[in-house]
């Protein structure tokens, strides 16, 4: 069975728009995939249950959520892994675990974002480390960002931008297609430019690297 899982985390998200995307990169996942968990990371059962999520299971330490939240997720028998405040990894991370674990082959982690610029950078970069083992998509409420450590495809409308970042080390053997600026067995640096402001030629571009971890960084909404 193929196994996926949705992650929420991060504060509400007010705008509709960002509702929407959220929206339809789950039912992207849900159309590739037999069977899809929910899993929120504290703060993240607002943004669930703002995109009508039933959330199976609720980890972190809690901090954020009211005792009402707790009980209404005890009474519709989600399972609940609270953790002390005093711990090494973040609700992220305990959650990208979680799925891992129950063998979550593809994570979409929807972020509602928030007050704190640390906690976003914390993020993108806890998702990062996971694309090795499993696929992994990170929206939020201004960016999606896909995680190539492998073959990836992404869509958009035709003349929008993305940008390529490597991070954690050089990405080698870059080859693209449906790319404004193609790459074909390149090497991309991490603090090298190079990438920024690629654009779209077609509804859906190919990204395939042969080694390190790629980010293709979509601004504005994506379908």
């Amino acid at each position: 069975m193929s196994t996926a899982a949705v992650i929420t985390c991060g504060g509400d998200v007010t705008a509709v728009l960002a509702l929407a995307r959220h929206a339809r990169h789950i039912t992207r996942l849900e159309a590739a995939h037999d069977d899809v968990l929910v899993v929120a990371a504290d703060q993240g059962w607002a943004l669930a249950q703002r995109l009508d999520l039933a959330v199976d299971h609720l980890v972190g330490d809690l901090d954020s959520l009211d005792a009402s939240d707790l009980r209404i997720a005890t009474s519709r028998g989600v399972d609940i892994r609270r953790f002390p405040a005093d711990k090494d990894d973040t609700d992220l991370a305990l959650a990208l675990q979680l799925a891992h674990e129950l063998g979550a082959a593809e994570v979409l982690v929807c972020d509602g974002g928030g007050d704190r610029g640390d906690h976003a950078v914390a993020n993108l970069l806890t998702v990062a480390g996971w694309a090795g083992r499993m696929t992994a998509t990170l929206t939020t409420s201004t960016v999606t960002i896909t995680m190539v450590t492998r073959g990836r495809d992404i869509t958009g409308e035709v003349g929008s931008p993305v940008s390529l970042l490597p991070v954690f080390g050089p990405v080698r053997e870059i080859t693209t297609t449906g790319l404004l600026y193609r790459l074909s067995d390149d090497l991309l640096s991490p603090g090298s430019s190079r990438g920024v402001s690629n654009e779209l030629v077609a509804p859906t571009a190919r990204i395939s690297v042969g080694s390190g971890t790629l980010l293709a960084v979509q601004p504005g909404p994506t379908t």
